[in-house]
C-alpha cells in the first residue's frame, strides 16, 4: 500500500518514521532498503512520537467500523482499495482548524471540490500550530513533577500509557530502576534486570527512595 499509494506519486522521502510493530520489521524493512530510504523507528509504547500518522489511522479506523467492513464476511481486495480511495479522499476533503483549509487545498494548492486555486499562507499556519503545541505543552507539564532525570537516579515506569484499563488491584507502575544513560531528545537507557531498554520519559514517573 505505501508503495502503491505513496511512492508511485510523490518524491521519495529521505526517513520515514514508523512504529515497532511486526509489520514494519520484514517486508516493509526490505522496501524501504530497495529504495534507499532510512528508517527511524519510535520509542515503544510513545504514540506522540508518529501523532500525525496515528491521527489518520484513528480516522481510518472511525471509519472502517463506520461502513461496517470490518465486520464483513466477504472482504476483497478490490474492496479494500475502494476503501482507502473513498477514505483519503474525505481525509483530504476535510476542513482542519490549524491550516483553516482542507489538507487537500493546502497542498495541491485547488480546491477539493471546485476547481478553485487556493494560495495558503505558511507562515501563519505555522504560528497557529505553534500556539496550538505551546497550549498543548503547558496544559501537560502542568501536572509533571520539575525534575531532571540522572545516570544512578530511578525511575517507575508507568504500565497504562496507551489508554488501557488496568484490574484494579494491579499497580499502576514498575519498577524501580535505575537510570544508566540520559539523551538529550526526551530518553532515558533503564537497566531491567538483564534487560537495558531505551525509554520516553513520558512512560516514567521519578522514584525517591525514603532516607
Amino acid at each position: 500500500l505505501f508503495n502503491k499509494a505513496w511512492l508511485s506519486r510523490y518524491p521519495r522521502p529521505k526517513e520515514v518514521i514508523c512504529d515497532n510493530g511486526s509489520e514494519f520489521k520484514l517486508h516493509f524493512v526490505d522496501l524501504l532498503r530497495s529504495y534507499s530510504i532510512t528508517r527511524k523507528p519510535t520509542t515503544s509504547k510513545n504514540p506522540q512520537a508518529n501523532a500525525i500518522c496515528e491521527r489518520v489511522h484513528g480516522v481510518f479506523g472511525d471509519m472502517m467500523r463506520t461502513s461496517g467492513i470490518n465486520n464483513s464476511d466477504d472482504v476483497t481486495e478490490d474492496l479494500i482499495d475502494d476503501f482507502v480511495t473513498d477514505a483519503a479522499w474525505a481525509i483530504r476533503s476535510s476542513y482542519h482548524t490549524v491550516l483553516k483549509a482542507t489538507p487537500g487545498q493546502a497542498i495541491f494548492g485547488r480546491d477539493m471540490l471546485f476547481d478553485i486555486p487556493f494560495i495558503t499562507d505558511w507562515t501563519e499556519v505555522g504560528r497557529r500550530r505553534q500556539r496550538q503545541v505551546d497550549s498543548s505543552n503547558a496544559r501537560e507539564n502542568s501536572k509533571r513533577l520539575d525534575f531532571d532525570y540522572t545516570v544512578g537516579s530511578k525511575a517507575l515506569i508507568i504500565k497504562a500509557t496507551d489508554g488501557s484499563h488496568l484490574p484494579k488491584a494491579d499497580d499502576k507502575n514498575e519498577g524501580p530502576y535505575r537510570v544508566t544513560q540520559v539523551y538529550t531528545n526526551g530518553t532515558v537507557r533503564l537497566q531491567r534486570d538483564s534487560v537495558n531498554e531505551r525509554i520516553n520519559i513520558r512512560r516514567l514517573t521519578p522514584y525517591f527512595e525514603e532516607e
